[in-house]
């Protein structure tokens, strides 16, 4: 047996802070509603475009973010799935940019049954959020993007950016920020220190994940405002930027009055490190073994 939380956040993936995110059970099943929940408290600024992987495909979210006129790309399963949002929708293979309209509705006729491209039936099971008593249809449109990220590899977006705005290549780009959101939950873990807790009861629990995305946004507001002047390190091949680890080791220090901000500036720029974007490797993924509470013992 094992304790465990799931956090669903929302991620400014330029300006690199969380606006809001959301504590839940261990169960993954809550994404959609979390993130709708989030969407309905608006921490967030005006004009956003949200991002998604694909564990938030979904018909109810898609309509929460066109009724509420915020613009949203998600990444979903691919053409040859057998569930998904692309089931039954005819396409060519390769790269296209489609616009697909659907009827969602909770009624079961022949004619229904028979248009499987039109129509998506609702169970009751199911969650939508959009049909009621006095309501059996509602009418989605939204746009289809496949592209090529590799040889053999493509990736399938929906959203409800226009053509005119966005072409087809900017998907690549749009998505690429996500991957920020990535490295944010990896300093949150293993920086910050949110993969083991001090407590054990609940609300102290929470109260320590809460603490841990306030020490996230502090540190990278207080990193981002540091103006590294030009010196001679910095006239080299890469672009530098601070040492995020030894950045927030200082600032630890300055919040607990160890240290001044002349002292914290001058050692956040003392520790950088350069700017390799051209770089990638393969996602290392390691199976997590359970931790006694006697770890914390002295």
């Amino acid at each position: 047996s094992f304790c465990q939380y799931h956090v669903n956040a929302l991620y400014d993936c330029l300006n690199k802070v969380f606006y809001d995110w959301s504590i839940d059970a261990a169960s993954k099943k809550r994404e959609v509603n979390a993130l709708i929940s989030i969407l309905k408290d608006r921490n967030y600024p005006q004009n956003s475009i949200f991002t998604a992987d694909r564990g938030y495909e979904s018909y109810n979210l898609m309509a929460h973010f066109i009724e509420n006129d915020i613009k949203f790309v998600i990444r979903v399963k691919d053409i040859h799935t057998k569930v998904g949002l692309m089931t039954n929708v005819r396409t060519e293979e390769g790269a296209f940019d489609m616009r697909i309209n659907r009827t969602l509705t909770s009624l079961q006729t022949k004619e229904i049954k028979a248009d499987k491209e039109k129509y998506i039936f609702v169970p009751t099971t199911s969650n939508f959020d959009f049909l009621n008593e006095t309501r059996d249809f509602y009418d989605l449109s939204f746009r289809a993007v496949r592209f090529k990220i590799s040889e053999d590899v493509y990736e399938t977006v929906v959203t409800n950016l226009s053509e005119e705005e966005f072409g087809t290549d900017d998907f690549k780009e749009l998505y690429r920020y996500r991957w920020n959101e990535e490295t944010a939950f990896n300093k949150l873990k293993y920086t910050i220190g949110l993969v083991y807790f001090h407590a054990r009861k609940r609300q102290l629990i929470q109260q320590e994940i809460n603490a841990a995305f306030l020490m996230y946004n502090v540190s990278e507001v207080i990193i981002r405002n540091i103006d590294l002047k030009k010196n001679k390190k910095l006239e080299l091949e890469y672009d530098y930027k601070p040492n995020f680890s030894s950045a927030v080791t200082n600032i630890r220090l300055y919040l607990r009055k160890k240290i001044n901000m002349k002292e914290l500036i001058l050692r956040i720029k003392k520790f950088l490190v350069a700017q390799r974007p051209e770089r990638s490797f393969e996602r290392n993924i390691k199976g997590q073994s359970c931790k006694p509470l006697n770890y914390r013992t002295s």
